[in-house]
Parts: C-alpha cells; structure tokens; sequence
C-alpha cells in the first residue's frame, strides 16, 4: 500500500519519500473511557500488551512489519519470517508475509442515527463540534500559529492495579479543567512502555492573542498535579510555538482532529530531555511570551532528533511574585482641594524630612475622607524632592497574611530582579556581602519576611520565634537606616486598620527605632475603630514622633471647590446646598453623589451655563415644598430636612455604590461580586476559574475594562491582567450584596483554585476554606497557617488560625482528625501560656494529653506535660511544675528524646531557683546523657551554661570551667547567639572572682556578638555591664559612653522602666565620681522617677546612698544624712548587705566631715566587717581606703599602713587606677 507513497512532489517541486512500519503484539490489555463529557471523552488503552507493541516498534526499521514473540508464537503456521531481533531478553520476528490468504473483515459502518447528539458531541472537541454543526466541516484543515504542549506522567500500574481507570480518568478530568480555563485543545493521549503523555495545542481550532502564555500557564498547572495526586511522579513538559497544520485527519474509518508541525514534533522531543519536574520551552515560545509574567532560566544547547543544529532552550521556572509598583499619584494626581491648614503641616513635615527629620503621621477618617488622596500628595511632594517612596498595601482579606504590606515595601526598597528563589536569594546574598557584610549573619531571617526560601545557619536556627522576630527588626531597622542616610524615605502603609500582627508589631519597631534617629516619614491612613472598640494601632498613636491628623468633613466653601472640579462649571446655589447636605463633607460621597445624579439625569446646564438640579430630583423638591424661586433661580429653604422625604439619591456612601453597582448590566454585576470574594485585588486568570458561569477570560476582560470605564474597576498591569477595586467600599458593598449561600459557594472555588495554583498562599486559602466550609482544606490551610504565624511570633494570629482548625475538625469525622487536633491543642496551650491566658491553656492541654494517651504517643503526652509544667512554673507555683515534670518524665518510660531534655532543664532551673543545688545539678547530668546519646551539641551547650549558674554561687573556678564547654560546643555548632550568651555568663563568672580583665574581654565578645545578631536588649545589659567595669577602674569617660549608649537603645526599644531607672543611676553615679555634680542630681533625680514608676524598691538603697553622697559632696550634711540614714534601713529591710556596706561608708564619711569621729569610725568599721561578709572585695578595699585617710587625719600612722596593706593589692589586681593611685599617694605622705 505504500509504493504509491515512494515518491510524493510537494508544490515546491521537491520529492520526498514516505515510508511506515508497522508492530504487531497479542495479550490482554485494559481499555476504558476518560475525559469529561462536555469537554472531550477519550478511547483509552493500557497494559502490558501495548508496552510490548511499543517494544516490537522500536526494533522496527522503514518498512518493517514485526511481532512479539507471542503473537509470533500464535501465528507460527502462516508466517515468512525473515529474522528475529533481541532486545531486554525479548525476541521480534521481522515478518515478510503469510502462507495463507486472510479475507477482509471490516468492522459495519455506523449509520446516522446509531449515535444521538449527546454521544456524538462527548467525543469531539467542542469547537470542533460546533463548526461541524455549522456545516464548516471543510475549513477545518489550515495552517495556523499554534502553541504545543507535551506532558510525559507515568506512576499508574494498569495491570496490577484495580483502581488504575479511575486513577486516570481523575487524572485527565483535572488536566481537561485547566485547559477549559486557558482554552487549550487536549488532542492525544498516549499509554507506552517508557510513561504515557498526552498532547495539547493553543491556537487551534480557537485562537488567542496570548496562545504561548496559554499555554505556559498550563504547563506550569499541570506541573503542580503531582501534589493533588499522590500516585504522580514529578512530570516531564516541552512547550514550543510555530506554524503547524490543522484540520481533520484520517479516513472513513477513522477520522480525527489534529495539529501537526515540527514544532509538534519539537514540544515532543523536548518532553522527552526535561528531567523530572522540568518544563523546557524552545527560543520561539520563549519569545512570544509576556516578560512581566514568567522567570526563566537558560540553559545549554540540545541535539534532538530531527534537528541538524543544537536547539536552544528556556526552562520555566515559575510565574513572577513580584507585581509592578502601584502609586497612589497616578491614582489621584491633582492636589487634593481644601485642607489648607493640614496640607501646610505636611509640608512642613516632608521639608524635616529633607533635612533630616523622621516623623510617623497617622491620616485617620471614615472611608471616602481622603487619605488617600493626602497620601498621594505626599508622595508627589516626596517624588520632587527626590525621596524614595514605598508603599504597602493591606486588605481585608490579607489582614492575617504575616507581613503582608512590609514585604511589598521592602521587595520595592531592595529593587530585585524578580527571577526564581535561587537567583532571587543570590541577589540578596550578593547585595549583602558587598554592602553590609555585617548583616550576613541575619539574612537568613528576611526570608520570613520576603517568603522566600532562606535556608538558615547555626545561630537562626536556634532562635525561638521571641527571639527571631526581634533579630529580624533589628535588620530591618539597620536596614532602613542606611537607605535613609542616602535618600529619605517615605513608607506608606495604606488602609492599615487591616494590619496583621506581624506587621503591626514591625510598624511599632519602625516608629520608635527608625523615625526617632533618621529621614523616614512613616505615612498610616486608616480608619477610626467601630464604635466601643479600640483601634489596633493605639499603641502607635501615643509614641515619641507621632502626629495624629482626624479628617473632619470638609467645610462648605471647599465642598463647593470639589464640585467646581468635577463639574468643570459652577454649581448652582440649590446643587451646592442638597450635595453639602446629603454628603456631609465627605469628598468620595461628594464625587459619587455626582455621579449619580448625571447617570439619572437630574443635572443639566441652564442658560448661564450653570449646573442646575431637574427632572424627578427638582419636582420631588417642589412637590415637598423644600425649595422657593428667588432671582429666578431655585433656592433650598433653609429649614428644610431632606431626610424627611425619598429624593431618589442613596444616603450613604454603601448605598450610593451600590446604586452604581445596581446600573451595572446584570453579568457584569456578578462578575464583581465574584471578584469581591477573592480581594480588593484580583486577576482575571483567577476570576474566569471560580466564575460560576464559566466564563472564558476574553469575556470577562472585556466586562472588567468596561467597568473600568464605569469606575468601579481600575486596571493595574495589564500585561498581567491584574485588576483592583476603584475604592476598598465597593468591593466592601459588592460582598455585602451576596447572600450567604453564594459567598460560601464563592469562597469554596476561591481556596479550591489557589490551594492548586498558588498553594502557598496559605493564608489566604485558610480564609477561603474556612468560610467556604470546605472543611478537610481548612484544616489542613488553618493548621499550617497557624504553624507558620506561631514561627513569626504573630502569637494572636497563630492562635486565631488555629482555633480555625480546631473548629474545622469538628466538623469532620472525630476518628480522622485524632492527630491533626492533639497537635493543634498542643500549640494552643503553649501559644496561651505565652500570653498569660493559663485556665484556657489548661482546657487545650488536658485534651492534648487525653489525645496523646489514646493513640500512644509518649513524646506527645511528655510535651504536654512540660507546658503544664511551664505554666506553673511561670506562676511561681514550682511544687505543681515540679509534679507535671516529674509525669512528663515518667510518659517518656525511659526512651531517649530531646522532649527529655527540655524538662530535665526546666526542673534543674526551678531546683536552682529553690536553693536545692544537688538536685538541680543531677538533673543536669542526666539532661548532658540525653544529649550525649542524641549526639546533640546544643543540649548540652545549654545544660553546662544550667550547671555553671548553680555553681556561681559556692565554685566560681568550676563554673567558669562549665561555661567555657558550653562556649567550645556553640563554637563548634556555629551558634553565635549561644556563644555571646556563654561570653556573658563567663564574664559574669570573672567579674564575680573580681578578674575584671577578663570580664571586660567576654563582655566585649558577647557585646560584639549580640551586636551581629541584632539582639537589642541584651546589648543594653552587656553595655550596663561594661559600663560597672569602667567605672570601677576608673575610666569615666569610658563608663558613661557605655550607659548613654544603653539608655538610648533602651529608649529606641521601649521596654523596662527598672532598666531605664538603672541606668541612669549608674550614670549618676558616674557623675558623681567625675564630681560634676549637678549633671549627678539630674540623672538620679530622673533614675527615681523610672524607678518609682516602675514601681520596684531593690535600687532604692543603692539611690538614696547615691543622693546621701551628691549632698555631702555639696556640704548639705543634714540633707546628707537624712538619705544616707534613709539608705542604710531599706537595704537592711530588703537584706541587701553589700548595699547596706556600701551606704555606711556614705555614713562614716558625713559623719567625719561632722567631726563625729568615734561614730565615723563605727560606721567604717561596721561598713568593713558587712562588706567582708558579702563578699565584696571591692568594695571592702574602698572601705579599707576611706579607714586609712581616717586614721591618717587622727595621725594613727600604723593603723592607716594597716588599713593600706589590705586594699591596696586588691585595687591592683582589679585594675582599680584612681583608688590605687590614691592608696599610693596616701601611702607616700606616711612613709
């Protein structure tokens, strides 16, 4: 049959010669129907049998007609048998022809009425079937540009596997959907030896501007099916473009509709290079695609079959994150009308901000006052002055995504190259080590921010959440800093009534530590709090640097301004008086009541070319007697109530939307509301998927740009089809419009189609699911949600998502949700503790602990009992924390699991705290065999740092030796928070054995390395902690830099009035020692009123001693000995010894200034013999030294040497220079 095909003249005149081989093979194989009807159903056939076809055809050459062995075997007697080939243990008969005649035995034919429509319709592809019922069957065949689409999958055993039909048959239903929703064609279905593949075209029979897009955004689809089935290996996808031929294929028996080409054939060969998971795309799909909506990576030339030249290739990694900049100046781009007064103040505040002044203003007023408008002011003012502007938005329905509106702020700030995860974290990594190699340490942390992928180190790895989210904002802070120290910054958080936790507590940190100490203006339009509740972000109001702007209505004159504006003429009296009176000043009602009043024709120009009200509107005005005829002109009585009568006009901003709303053709009206459900902003892409009426996107596109010219909509990328609400009211009012029922069922398709096309939004499918009450995709989205936000420290989101959760597992069946609801209240009770909320915490982990008993789970019930545990602890009750430990531990039974440890070092915390060392210390030892066996270096890092903390108290020399083993294994793991915390605790070990070198040294270390990590607060103790140091040597200069600089990153951080207090004490005392007297009083009169706000009397003896010493210094002796006396009762009221020492030598010397002398030397004595016993070494030399002067004055000579000989060593070894060289001094005059 083929010698009439060994020579074929195409119409270019050139000869080609067609040839075919054939393979034959007998078995069973497993034929079934898949597809949906009212897309394509499809003839499919599987099973060993076709994988030996497959088999016998690749033996085959041109011409070749080969059977497998069994189907040799059964035909034996009737065939010629040319050869047999080999090939994996299998043989093939190459077959020349039969010993006998075969008659011909064709399947009947089919005659028209033997299939109805239905039938005949299920089986082809709809636009097909549509042309053939137009009878335009013969314009089927064309050449055309069309995309090609190949998917190789496999992981479906269809001979062992009784549920491999339906497997399949799912499977090509979900691959039919996607392509419905970009209008690709499923043309093949292919079920091999090597994986099956199916085949799909974009472009034919239906055609698209975008087809490649198409086709891109499918492919990246089907590359996610592997997580919605878990029988699918990762897939193998070629996407190409070019010129192809369409059309009908095959004869009377069996005719198809195809699309054939080498770039077919090309998508094929490509399918069959990519590796799992990949998707290559050749350089003529690659350029057909829209650059703003796809990242790439390229990679090296290919041989394919076919081809003489290596192919260039693209693999498709993704579809871009990154969105285009939205500006609030394009949206509103004339200068905002009245509002002279406050657009004078912001004035003012961006030219601070050009010399240097940071602020945080807050723009408050209901929906329609404005703000926006004011910000888009702002940021024209700041884009003349060539201030960098940044803006993030929130929504409703983002408002529990963490960190939502910061990582749009920050994305625009760094100004990435949106490419894939790696390159994108290269960027970050390279952008950081040329720039600010001293935040290399936390980069890790901005991928909690930036949701990208950033693998941590050693040291992040082992922050809690507490910890991490603060190492984070101490990044960000520097962060900002030093972009501002080159260009000011304008931040703008839009509607940030919608903030998340996260970014709340992040916009608290960047106006109290940025705005304070650079140009950054932090801009936050909001909304007032409903009536009775309080706003979330009062605790950003009443902050240093804040102004607070409340947007009143806008007065009469600049209502009648607005209305000259939007009229583009003046407004008559009667129009000025029924919109001031209707619109309450508000300028969005203003604009919209406008607008109305055109679109139902109640405006019209009169012959002055004023705007005059007519129609119903001015009849319904005269019939109430509300208006009179002066001048011949209408006019409003003034005494009027319009409320009293229906005007026709909405009476509210959400009833004048929705009036609007109302005008709006009816398919229009619910693909808003369709929209309303997915956000302020949405794309079209989505939007067609979830639409109800399973709209392609052409047709809602063009109903999106129409009402984008209705200004209800506003297209944002076009590129991307991305589009947002004109105001955040109407998409409020088109949501508030959809019955219950029809939200539930919208929220549904909304988390279905996200939970595939962007799984990662968990967030927003968590809020889908749970109002769609899809309930199984709520808890699994809620749970990890909740996960995710308790990671971020968003603690009252996390709990909020959980509860989400725990709700959905009610409604499940009880027997599947066992283990998802232990862990949930698991996390519930800890995430409670965190916050105080002990009793509701309680309820979570005796539910947990049930759970855990019924399924077994020791490590589950061991950590229910270690919250238990800590909420005791926390309480101070330590006998009940002791007893939940001491069940947690028995729960184990024995087996080794770092939970173990976790309680061993809690319990040896509370024996430390109740004095019982040995216990504690046994405790530790079994916590370092726990860690031991575990190979874990960091649990044994904290239990030697537990262990020489007990031991400071009796063996400082062992102590020191069990800090420096926890400070080498932190070396070792790389941990530099677990270093600077040993460094910390070494030196508080020196200092305590008076080697104040050598805690100088580790104090240093820890300093530096709290410094890296950004960890705020311990920096402020370590600098106290130096600061003593210096003072105590000396070096006064030094120790004041040391506590200014602690008070100011106390002041930055907010915080601890008991700090604050302290530290100005020390810098009294400081003061004191440098005799600047007056700077002293000021400071300690500034550490009382800290300290007594705080409310705490442990720094009252040490202050009044300071103020008794600021006193005698200025000769008031009775004011003098009033505190002193003051100083040494509380402290031993408290039983505070060394204080008490300290405040008697305060007394001596008053009282020898007095020429009391016995007394004063009772006081020294006394001060002596207490501060011995304490064991202050310092401080007993300093007594020592004041003895000496006292006997020295009285010319005791011997017993000032005396009193010399015994501090003066001490004040060597310490390094103490001034009292040493004083000793000295004395000493000299007495020799």
């Amino acid at each position: 049959a083929m010698a009439q095909f060994a020579e074929v003249r195409t119409h270019s005149g050139h000869v080609v010669s067609l040839g075919m081989k054939a393979a034959v093979a007998v078995g069973a194989v497993r034929r079934f129907v898949v597809g949906l009807p009212e897309y394509t159903l499809i003839d499919a056939m599987a099973g060993k049998t076709l994988e030996n076809v497959a088999a016998a055809e690749h033996q085959a050459e041109r011409g070749d007609v080969i059977l497998d062995e069994a189907a040799a075997a059964a035909l034996a007697d009737v065939l010629q048998i040319a050869e047999w080939r080999e090939e994996h243990g299998q043989r093939f008969a190459v077959v020349t022809g039969l010993t006998v005649d075969v008659s011909l035995a064709p399947w009947p034919p089919l005659a028209d009425g033997d299939l109805d429509e239905v039938q005949r319709e299920a089986w082809l592809l709809p636009a097909v079937y549509q042309r053939l019922q137009g009878e335009r069957g013969e314009f089927l065949a064309e050449l055309r540009s069309a995309a090609a689409v190949f998917m190789r999958f496999g992981g479906i055993d269809y001979d062992q596997d009784e549920q491999s039909p339906q497997k399949l048959d799912a499977l090509i239903q979900q691959v039919q959907r996607i392509l419905i929703r970009y209008d690709g064609s499923l043309l093949q279905l292919t079920i091999g030896d090597k994986g099956s593949y199916m085949y799909a075209a974009f472009g034919a029979p239906i055609a698209h501007e975008d087809n490649v897009d198409r086709a891109l955004a499918t492919a990246l689809e089907l590359q996610a099916l592997p997580g919605q089935f878990d029988f699918l290996p990762p897939l193998q996808i070629g996407v190409t473009y070019g010129r192809m031929r369409v059309g009908a294929y095959g004869g009377v028996a069996r005719r198809t509709y195809g699309v054939l080409g080498d770039a077919v054939n090309l998508s094929a060969r490509l399918m069959s290079a990519a590796q799992p998971g990949q998707i290559l795309v050749s350089d003529e799909a690659f350029a057909r695609a829209s650059e703003a909506m796809f990242v790439w990576e390229a990679l090296p030339a290919i041989m394919v079959k076919g081809k003489q030249e290596p192919v260039s290739l693209k693999r498709l990694v993704r579809a871009r994150k990154r969105r285009a900049g939205f500006s609030l100046a394009d949206k509103f781009p004339e200068r905002p009308l009245g509002r002279e007064a406050l657009l004078a103040n912001l004035d003012e505040v961006m030219t601070a901000l050009r010399s240097g002044v940071g602020r945080s203003l807050h723009l408050v007023g209901e929906a329609g006052m404005g703000k926006s408008h004011l910000g888009s002011y702002l940021t024209q003012q700041a884009q003349t002055d060539d201030v960098q502007v940044a803006l993030g938005r929130c929504q409703s329905i983002t408002h529990n995504v963490p960190y939502a509106p910061w990582r749009q702020i920050f994305l625009d700030l760094l100004d990435l190259q949106d490419d894939t995860d790696e390159i994108f974290i290269a960027q970050l990594v390279h952008l950081f080590e040329v720039a600010q190699p001293q935040w290399m340490l936390r980069l890790p942390l901005l991928g909690d921010l930036l949701a990208l992928p950033l693998p941590d180190n050693a040291t992040t790895a082992a922050l809690d959440s507490d910890m991490r989210q603060k190492a984070l904002f101490s990044l960000l802070v520097e962060m900002l800093q030093t972009w501002a120290g080159k260009r000011p910054l304008l931040l703008i958080i839009e509607n940030a009534h919608w903030m998340d936790e996260a970014s709340l507590a992040l916009a608290q940190t960047v106006a109290q530590q940025v705005v304070s100490s650079a140009p950054v203006l932090l801009l936050l339009p909001y909304r007032p709090p409903e009536l009775g509740a309080d706003s979330p972000l009062r605790g950003l109001r009443d902050l240093p640097h804040t102004t607070l702007y409340q947007l009143a209505e806008m007065p009469d004159a600049d209502v009648a301004a607005l209305l000259q504006r939007k009229l583009s003429g003046t407004p008559s009296s009667l129009l000025l008086d029924v919109v001031q009176r209707v619109a309450h000043g508000n300028p969005f009602f203003v604009s919209e009541l406008l607008d109305a009043m055109r679109a139902g024709n109640q405006l019209a120009q009169d012959d002055d070319e004023a705007w005059v009200i007519v129609g119903d509107l001015l009849e319904t005005l005269r019939r109430a007697n509300f208006v009179v005829r002066s001048e011949g002109k209408w006019q409003l009585r003034q005494d009027v109530d319009l409320s009293a009568v229906k005007l026709g006009l909405p009476d509210s901003i959400h009833g004048l939307i929705l009036s609007r709303l109302d005008r709006l053709p009816e398919e229009h009206k619910l693909t808003l509301k369709v929209s309303s459900v997915i956000g302020y902003t949405f794309d079209l892409a989505l939007l067609t998927e979830v639409h109800p009426e399973e709209k392609e996107i052409p047709e809602v596109e063009a109903e999106a740009r129409y009402m984008d010219a209705e200004q209800v909509l506003r297209e944002e990328e076009p590129q991307r089809k991305y589009y947002a609400f004109r105001h955040h009211t109407a998409q409020e009012v088109a949501y508030e419009t959809l019955l219950f029922t029809q939200r539930q069922l919208l929220h549904r398709a909304v988390a279905t189609a996200l939970a595939v096309k962007q799984p990662e939004a968990t967030a927003e499918i968590a809020h889908h699911a749970f109002l769609g009450e899809l309930w199984p995709l709520s808890l699994q989205y809620n749970l990890l949600a909740g996960m995710q936000a308790k990671q971020l420290h968003a603690v009252q989101q996390s709990i909020d998502f959980l509860q989400k959760a725990l709700h959905s597992t009610q409604m499940l069946p009880q027997e599947e949700t066992a283990v998802p609801r232990k862990q949930i209240h698991l996390v519930l009770g800890e995430l409670l503790i965190s916050i105080g909320h002990y009793d509701a915490a309680a309820g979570h982990l005796q539910a947990a602990l049930a759970l855990a008993q019924a399924q077994g789970d020791a490590v589950a019930e061991a950590q229910g009992c270690r919250w238990y545990g800590r909420s005791h602890e926390l309480r101070g009750e330590y006998t009940l924390a002791l007893t939940w430990l001491d069940k947690g531990l028995a729960a184990l039974n024995g087996q080794t699991d770092a939970e173990e440890a976790e309680m061993l070092l809690i319990a040896g915390l509370i024996n430390l705290r109740q004095g019982n060392y040995q216990q504690a210390l046994q405790l530790c030892e079994r916590s370092l065999q726990v860690g031991q066996l575990l190979n874990d270096a960091a649990i044994r890092a904290r239990t030697y740092n537990l262990m020489g903390i007990g031991e400071l108290r009796g063996n400082t020399v062992s102590a020191i030796e069990r800090f420096t083993q926890s400070l080498a294994l932190y070396q070792q793991l790389d941990n530099v928070y677990g270093q600077a915390t040993s460094h910390n605790l070494l030196a508080n070990g020196y200092f305590s054995r008076s080697e104040w070198s050598q805690a100088d040294y580790h104090y240093r270390q820890s300093l530096n390395m709290f410094i890296q990590i950004g960890n705020t607060y311990n920096q402020v103790l370590v600098n106290n902690n130096l600061g003593g140091i210096a003072l105590r040597q000396g070096r006064l200069d030094a120790a004041l830099g040391y506590y200014e600089r602690a008070a100011r990153l106390m002041g930055q951080i907010g915080g601890s009035l008991f700090v604050q207090g302290a530290l100005h004490l020390n810098m009294g005392h400081t003061h004191l020692k440098r005799q600047d007297l007056a700077a002293a009083t000021a400071s300690l009169q500034l550490a009382r009123s800290y300290i007594e706000q705080a409310q705490v009397r442990e720094l009252l003896p040490e202050l009044w001693g300071l103020f008794a010493e600021a006193a005698w210094l200025q000769g008031d002796l009775v004011e003098a000995e009033t505190q002193g006396q003051r100083a040494v009762v509380l402290a031993r009221e408290l039983g505070m010894p060394q204080e008490e020492g300290h405040n008697l030598r305060i007394m001596g010397e008053i009282a020898r200034t007095r020429q009391q002398l016995a007394e004063a030397e009772n006081y020294f004595q006394e001060s002596y013999r207490i501060l011995a016993e304490a064991g202050d070494e310092y401080e007993r030399a300093r007594t020592q030294l004041s003895l000496a002067d006292f006997y020295a004055a009285q010319g005791a000579r011997a017993q000032a040497l005396a009193a010399l000989a015994i501090c003066e060593p001490i004040f060597a070894h310490l390094e103490a220079t001034p009292d040493y060289e004083k000793a000295r001094a004395l000493q000299s005059t007495l020799l």
